[in-house]
């Protein structure tokens, strides 16, 4: 997988950006708190800034077992603190 500054730097590319987070839970999990405080401050180095940010979850069974939504409530949270920290326009799917 690619480091994240590769990432950064390919996304620096771009004119226009829109990005899209799908955030899951269970045996993998990328919606602790660790991962979130990672994914914001990533998420603040984007350039160009992002048009909008969407945060959706997985909506039917994965193919892998042990994984599982993150719930509405949750996703409204982390959108949240993305906001905050960042400024950018955030949209959670679904709402």
């Amino acid at each position: 997988s690619e480091e994240p500054q590769s990432i950064l730097h390919r996304l620096a590319q771009l004119s226009r950006l829109r990005l899209q987070s799908c955030w899951i839970d269970g045996v993998v999990s990328n919606s602790s708190e660790p991962q979130i405080a990672a994914w914001l401050e990533l998420v603040n180095q984007v350039r160009p800034r992002p048009d909008l940010v969407q945060l959706y979850s997985i909506e039917r069974v994965p193919a892998a077992s042990g994984l599982r939504a993150v719930g509405p409530a949750r996703l409204q949270e982390i959108a949240g603190r993305l906001q905050h920290a960042t400024g950018l326009p955030v949209e959670v799917a679904g709402d």
